[in-house]
């Protein structure tokens, strides 16, 4: 099913480019090729995998003034994951900084940025502080959670919000070599 997500997207830059023929055969082919869109097919199902087509049909809506189809694409892209709220909340803030780009009214898309700010919110407050615990105990029968309790799920989180304007925190969190790995290995195809 993720894969007709992803084959999606290259037919909807296939329909979007139409009025210039090269255009329209070569960025269905940059979608497909794509090192991200690839290693979300050979995995596991991902839901990830219909957050651009669904954002593409939202940014469609925008276009074009439709205001239902830009709500229900929005809200669908929204459903696909817990840190997506952020990718559509850019968005609408970029529409905002043009507004005749787009045939929407600007309400539309301050709306938009409450809904993503309001679910980045109840995700990071109530969703994530119990994400493991949970997903352990569904996918292993009789799991024992005597080792690990209800906390959080990486160990800086708890302390995001009472340092969130204290560099050394963040430097104590992100300045490791672990993570400066897990970067290379996240952004290696884009470097």
């Amino acid at each position: 099913a993720h894969s007709l997500g992803i084959l999606a997207v290259g037919f909807f830059c296939m329909y979007f480019w139409r009025s210039n023929k090269a255009l329209s055969l070569l960025m269905p082919v940059v979608a497909w090729l794509s090192p991200f869109m690839i290693n979300m097919n050979l995995d596991l199902f991902h839901v990830d995998a219909f957050i651009a087509i669904f954002f593409l049909l939202m940014a469609y809506a925008a276009l074009k003034g439709r205001p239902r189809s830009f709500y229900f694409f929005l809200l669908l892209g929204l459903s696909c994951k817990e840190d997506v709220s952020i990718t559509a909340g850019v968005f609408m803030l970029l529409a905002l900084c043009r507004p005749g780009l787009f045939k929407l009214p600007s309400r539309n898309f301050l709306v938009g940025i409450a809904l993503c700010v309001s679910l980045f919110l109840f995700n990071e407050l109530f969703v994530l502080p119990h994400y493991k615990l949970k997903t352990c105990e569904w996918l292993v029968n009789n799991y024992r959670a005597q080792a690990m309790n209800s906390s959080m799920t990486i160990p800086w989180f708890p302390n995001i919000y009472k340092n969130l304007f204290n560099p050394a925190f963040y430097k104590a969190c992100f300045g490791k070599k672990e993570v400066a790995h897990y970067l290379i290995l996240l952004l290696w195809p884009i470097l």
